[in-house]
């Protein structure tokens, strides 16, 4: 029991020691008589609160239109987005009725190629598909030139090519 309550008692005057040294350890993050956030800034106290921000992410949407050249449009990403609220903020929306939308994302030194799927009867990107935007993201819009009659037969041309199989 004895020996505990001298444990105790060391442990406190080291602690105790340690607060008392601790203003002169030189941390360069107090704003010290010695310099501290000064030494930071140049100098000067206020120029340590005015550092210049780092510059938002962004993005980039690229509309290419039948017989036309592509037009990119950098977009500067300012929450968390998803890929049809940043399509309608481009503008992408509204130069196509239909269209096929590819994000191409970077990971490292590797590219990934995301395809989403768009809901024909509302011209919105299915939910399941709308990824949240990414810094440094490239969106690729390309103008759907299909009509409702290539979806109809699309989708019966299977059963006509089973049946002449048998």
């Amino acid at each position: 029991m004895k020996r505990q309550l001298v444990a105790g008692r060391r442990v406190r005057v080291v602690l105790w020691t340690l607060a008392a040294l601790s203003p002169f350890a030189g941390c360069a993050t107090m704003d010290s008589p010695s310099g501290g956030l000064n030494k930071l800034a140049g100098g000067d106290p206020a120029a340590a609160l005015t550092q210049p921000a780092a510059p938002a992410p962004t993005y980039t949407v690229e509309v290419r239109a039948q017989n036309s050249k592509p037009a990119i449009k950098t977009m500067q990403l300012t929450g968390p987005t998803p890929v049809q609220q940043a399509l309608e903020q481009s503008g992408a929306t509204k130069r196509f009725r239909r269209m096929h939308v590819t994000v191409m994302r970077s990971s490292g030194d590797e590219r990934h190629k995301l395809e989403l799927k768009i809901d024909p009867n509302l011209g919105t990107i299915k939910p399941e598909y709308d990824y949240a935007v990414m810094p440094g993201d490239h969106l690729v819009v390309t103008e759907n030139t299909a009509t409702v009659f290539n979806d109809m037969f699309k989708d019966v041309a299977p059963m006509f090519g089973r049946a002449a199989r048998r």
